[in-house]
């Protein structure tokens, strides 16, 4: 499993404008994506906000190059002016962790009351994931 994170700075004036494409545009674009595990959006107010994606492989990471919905989805979002420099992204290969027991469930609801957009569901209620 491959950890992906990629950071920006955004204009703090249009922040909502951010949260806003981010659940209507990216949010559903990592649930579509072959090999994209998980997504998770982080933000400490102001101009940093950082997505945290999960990947089966780097593969998956790779084929990102020639996905027309990943590039589509990152042109628009540069179109909208809300995004501003640096950004970066960095892999990090899973090498362990821990999770508390139960804690999917209650993972699922705080994702689905945060989004602003269509309902989070579980992997294997989607289409191709059969883990």
């Amino acid at each position: 499993m491959i950890a992906r994170l990629w950071t920006t700075c955004i204009d703090p004036a249009l922040a909502a404008e951010y949260d806003a494409f981010a659940a209507r545009y990216s949010r559903p674009m990592f649930a579509a994506l072959p090999g994209c595990l998980a997504a998770f959006f982080l933000g400490a107010g102001g101009e940093m906000r950082s997505v945290l994606s999960l990947w089966a492989d780097e593969a998956s990471i790779e084929a990102l190059d020639t996905s027309a919905l990943y590039r589509d989805t990152v042109t628009r979002f540069q179109a909208t002016g809300v995004l501003r420099e640096p950004q970066t992204v960095e892999l990090f290969e899973v090498t362990g962790g821990t999770m508390r027991a139960g804690l999917e469930d209650e993972l699922l609801g705080y994702l689905t009351t945060r989004s602003t957009g269509a309902n989070i569901s579980r992997s294997e209620d989607r289409p191709g994931h059969d883990e």
